[in-house]
């Protein structure tokens, strides 16, 4: 009964190590887990692009004019009609490809999604000539932009390029039971910026998951723009490849997140001269 007994149980000292120990293997694991978990939404939207592209490439296996097929290419003129369709032969076979539309990233709003800007590929956009060109409600783009879960875009492109602003007053030019669809579906939230009024259109359900195409790094705007071009630059191929593009980037510069996924059908290929994460 005299000999001591040996206690069971930890030091506070030894809690401590195991404590610290926990906290460090955390700060290594947790990053890596929501990184990994951030990369799987990268692919996942990643996916939406290959989609678009089988959509396309099915149009155009049914006719050699699918891609004509848009409200674009029949309004206005002869002359105007004709304007466009050359456009659209020289974008698609440039190192930009054709811009369809536009998203605007920053850090503290929700992705924004334009026609056209003067800052996101403009030169090869199919809206620049006609302020109220729109692909939404029939078409090879339109149905398209559907099967790839994209419609609410189309939507969005066509609210956008049918709406007034004056003084600051929105009205939508369309049939009532459209304008009722669309403020039901979309937030069209105004902002002053220095004395601007300035519009943020996007779907109340989001179109892709990822924070990559849904954030910009910093408060500032960073736009990208959804291109596609005939694969190889090549008319002959009867085949298209899309990419999302950052400002005045080419086709093998596509946007490339931080996590290494590289937004474009082109595969690693299309992102052989991009930087990981920029703009």
């Amino acid at each position: 009964m005299g000999a001591n007994k040996k206690k069971n149980g930890f030091t506070l000292v030894e809690v401590m190590i195991v404590i610290t120990i926990m906290g460090l293997l955390a700060m290594v694991a947790v990053p890596n887990t929501v990184g990994v978990i951030e990369r799987v939404r990268e692919n996942i939207d990643l996916l939406k692009l290959f989609y678009l592209k089988e959509a396309l490439n099915r149009a155009l296996v049914e006719t050699e004019s699918a891609l004509t097929n848009s409200t674009c290419l029949k309004n206005g003129s002869e002359e105007d009609q004709q304007k466009r369709l050359n456009n659209l032969s020289s974008y698609l076979s440039s190192d930009v490809g054709l811009t369809l539309f536009v998203m605007e990233l920053r850090n503290d709003e929700p992705v924004n999604f334009q026609t056209k800007h003067g800052s996101a590929n403009a030169n090869n956009n199919m809206y620049k000539d006609n302020d109220h060109c729109n692909i939404a409600g029939s078409g090879t783009w339109y149905y398209a932009l559907k099967e790839a879960g994209l419609e609410a875009v189309a939507d969005i492109i066509e609210f956008r390029s049918t709406t007034v602003n004056n003084g600051g007053i929105v009205s939508y030019r369309g049939k009532e039971e459209n304008q009722k669809k669309l403020s039901e579906a979309l937030y069209n939230v105004k902002e002053t910026d220095d004395g601007q009024h300035n519009w943020r259109t996007y779907p109340k359900t989001p179109v892709f998951i990822s924070r990559a195409l849904n954030y910009g790094p910093t408060s500032a705007n960073s736009r990208l723009t959804m291109n596609f071009q005939w694969t190889g630059k090549n008319a002959a191929s009867r085949s298209v490849e899309v990419y999302f593009l950052p400002h005045n980037k080419k086709w093998n510069q596509a946007f490339k997140t931080r996590h290494g996924v590289c937004f474009s059908t082109y595969g690693q290929a299309g992102c052989t001269g991009s930087v990981p994460g920029g703009f």
